[in-house]
């Protein structure tokens, strides 16, 4: 006779069932609809492709081995090392490589976006559960997590992160919570510093911005816990984390700082994404439920006033309440940004000084879900005590009050895991890539808007499947680029400028709609499928060419040439006049202050011909025997006569090594964002290299051995805790 023990369930316990599966409901919205997304087409949203050129790319040079990682397709070159989100691109990156190389780039970003959204109401209850909150807190966080919803950009809603695709902001969501928590629990006495710093470094390899604005309310949380004798050890233990810190991250942010002055130089048409948004502005935005609630009725909103007025209740009682006003109020502050405070947001937090102001929504997103929470529990609180309610209609509740943002949110993650539907037959595209991956000739391939293709998948991913470099007008990633700038004014109306530009930029390929008004250009029809057309533009094309010396420029930064080099681009260059060159090499070094590096709406101007018509000079000699790789790029000149400049038509950067007859040589830029060096007489063997440095291995490897020694010196610590 066998006994069956008799089970039975605790109040505690039930409410914990009840909560398991009301998370995991939510990740069922995402999973069922994980089939149809994972075997359709690309994702919808503009960055979707690029972001999967750039993890493609990542992966070709990871399962070759290398370490010099240049990206030839994003505004003429691109330094992958620049990407402020590197942990997403290279867990991606080994994922297309497991399931299938680097064309499976499509199918591995896709899948992380799935796992990413069923995990993150999981890391918020969690988290928040081991911050403290009760059950009825942490349920509603992980619930609003996913349900907040903005017509703004940036913010942490599935408009960002599928419409936008903003893949980075997606990983930054789940490892922020994360963050918050453990650094919060380290800096009041009962956490693990080991979990502090994997979780910050964590949040800041998946969004630098966001690791980078939890920084200034990590520090102000140290004012906020403990007696005032205890100050100062707290502070001590906060610096302590912040140089371990700067450690683990210094193999990724030392090249960047190194190169500062070739970054941010994006061309926005408005101030208001770098300087902020203006007070008046953000309240008005935030009081119309314009963050968190748009398009439906305001109930994160309220909910987070409710939670402001609670936390003013228990401000001197609860510390954490009082972290959490700061950071909202924080957020605020930087958001209206320079366009209200000016230079203050910059003095009280330097590093303001580079970063875009606008993206504080995502911040400001974080805290009005904690709010909400917060001002949701305690309206359940008030009437389990006020009703005597009990375990299962708090819960019942909870569900309730989230109920309407769910519903919302289940429709906008419908819409976002459908494939696109705007673009034409599968087929059509894979067979103008096919014909375009055939061809020889040296050369780019351009597509944009002014093409008559209007999405990012179809200017992106012929680089990835065709293998040949693109040069597009959109760019991706955090670098100075003046040829993204120009790229993105290639409309001239006159054919023999046409023709000059696209030799300027070494464009062969244009890939266009049918309906695009481009005949009169000389070219050659290379295949026609459905609406696509691939034409070869016929002329001399190369990565190299040979021209007189350029004039010097009185100015070495990409930021302060741009008006020397819009000059010379919309005027100058047509009548044939010479190029224009830094008066120093490019050098890497330390650059305080970015400046402003957005272009203003006066400058955004099409390019169009004045004046005489084109004239082009004889070129001082010839170049021959030209190969062309992701990160080298070889050539044999013979030059003709003295002061004679050899151009590379790739982006300069300071981590590029020019070698001529073996022999390394300075490099110069040279318009628009080109790079040159001088050559004599005679014939030469020409090498340019992109090579990161060698410091950057030997401070990975010291990272990854602080990190091991930090999480084994916790772990001895917390035995020696549990034997004494």
């Amino acid at each position: 006779m066998s006994i069956v023990p008799k089970i039975s369930f605790t109040e505690n316990s039930r409410e914990s069932y009840v909560t398991a599966i009301l998370l995991l409901l939510t990740a069922a919205c995402v999973l069922v609809r994980a089939g149809d997304y994972l075997s359709g087409t690309g994702p919808v949203g503009n960055d979707s492709s690029s972001h999967i050129v750039a993890i493609s790319t990542l992966a070709d040079y990871i399962k070759s081995g290398q370490f010099h990682f240049w990206n030839p397709n994003f505004n003429l070159g691109f330094p992958l090392a620049h990407y402020y989100q590197p942990l997403p691109y290279v867990i991606t990156a080994f994922t297309s490589i497991v399931i299938g190389g680097p064309d499976a780039a499509v199918t591995a970003y896709k899948l992380w976006v799935c796992i990413l959204l069923a995990l993150t109401p999981f890391c918020y209850y969690f988290a928040f559960s081991r911050l403290g909150l009760n059950r009825y807190t942490a349920l509603l966080a992980a619930l609003f997590s996913g349900t907040i919803s903005s017509i703004n950009d940036f913010g942490l809603s599935t408009a960002a992160y599928f419409h936008l695709g903003l893949y980075s902001v997606l990983f930054g969501a789940v490892f922020l919570p994360c963050a918050f928590t453990e650094c919060i629990r380290y800096i009041r006495g009962d956490g693990r510093v080991s979990l502090a710093i994997v979780t910050l470094v964590g949040l800041y390899f998946s969004h630098s911005f966001m690791g980078t604005a939890l920084i200034p309310l990590l520090i102000l949380s140290s004012l906020v816990y403990g007696p005032r004798n205890e100050f100062y050890s707290r502070f001590f233990r906060l610096s302590i984390l912040g140089v371990l810190f700067i450690v683990l991250t210094a193999f990724w942010t030392i090249p960047m700082l190194l190169t500062m002055k070739y970054m941010g130089g994006w061309p926005w048409v408005s101030t208001e994404h770098m300087h902020g948004v203006g007070m008046l502005e953000v309240l008005s935005r935030f009081f119309a439920g314009d963050f968190t609630d748009s398009g439906r009725f305001p109930i994160i909103l309220c909910l987070s006033l409710g939670g402001i007025v609670f936390a003013q209740l228990n401000f001197r009682r609860q510390p954490l309440f009082r972290v959490i006003t700061l950071g909202f109020l924080l957020m605020i502050f930087f958001l209206a940004g320079r366009t209200t405070f000016g230079a203050a947001v910059n003095w009280v937090y330097p590093p303001n000084f580079t970063l875009p102001m606008e993206r504080y929504i995502c911040m400001l997103d974080f805290f009005a879900i904690l709010l909400a929470a917060i001002g949701g529990n305690w309206l359940i609180e008030s009437m389990k005590s006020r009703f005597n309610l009990r375990w299962c209609l708090p819960l019942l509740l909870t569900v309730q009050i989230a109920l309407p943002a769910l519903v919302y949110w289940n429709a906008r993650l419908e819409k976002g895991l459908r494939t696109r539907g705007d673009r034409t037959d599968e087929s059509d595209f894979k067979a103008i890539v096919k014909a375009l991956a055939d061809e020889d000739d040296p050369g780019r391939y351009y597509t944009s808007k002014h093409l008559g293709l209007k999405n990012h998948w179809d200017m992106y991913l012929p680089a990835m499947y065709s293998k040949k470099p693109g040069g597009v007008s959109y760019g991706s990633g955090y670098h100075d680029s003046l040829n993204f700038f120009y790229l993105d004014n290639l409309r001239p109306k006159n054919q023999r400028y046409l023709r000059e530009l696209l030799r300027l930029y070494n464009i062969r390929y244009l890939l266009a709609n049918h309906d695009d008004p481009i005949p009169f250009l000389s070219s050659d029809i290379i295949a026609n499928a459905g609406d696509y057309t691939l034409r070869r533009v016929t002329g001399d094309y190369g990565y190299f060419q040979l021209i007189g010396e350029p004039a010097a420029m009185k100015t070495g930064t990409p930021r302060s040439a741009r008006r020397f080099i819009r000059e010379w681009t919309n005027k100058k260059y047509p009548r044939g006049k010479p190029f224009l060159r830094t008066l120093l090499p490019i050098k890497a070094g330390f650059h305080i202050g970015g400046g402003d590096s957005a272009l203003g709406v006066a400058e955004y101007a099409s390019i169009e011909l004045k004046g005489q018509d084109f004239v082009r000079p004889k070129d001082p000699g010839e170049t021959s025997q030209e190969l062309a790789e992701n990160r080298k790029f070889t050539s044999t000149v013979t030059v003709d006569s003295q002061n004679t400049w050899l151009i590379l038509k790739v982006t300069m950067h300071p981590f590029w090594n020019a070698f001529v007859d073996g022999e390394k040589v300075d490099i110069y830029g040279v318009s628009p964002a080109f790079m040159g060096i001088p050559v004599q007489p005679g014939e030469h063997e020409v090498v340019f290299e992109y090579r990161n440095p060698t410091f950057q291995k030997r401070l990975l490897i010291l990272a990854i051995a602080c990190l091991g020694a930090v999480v084994y010196t916790d772990l001895r610590r917390a035995q020696c805790d549990r034997v004494c």
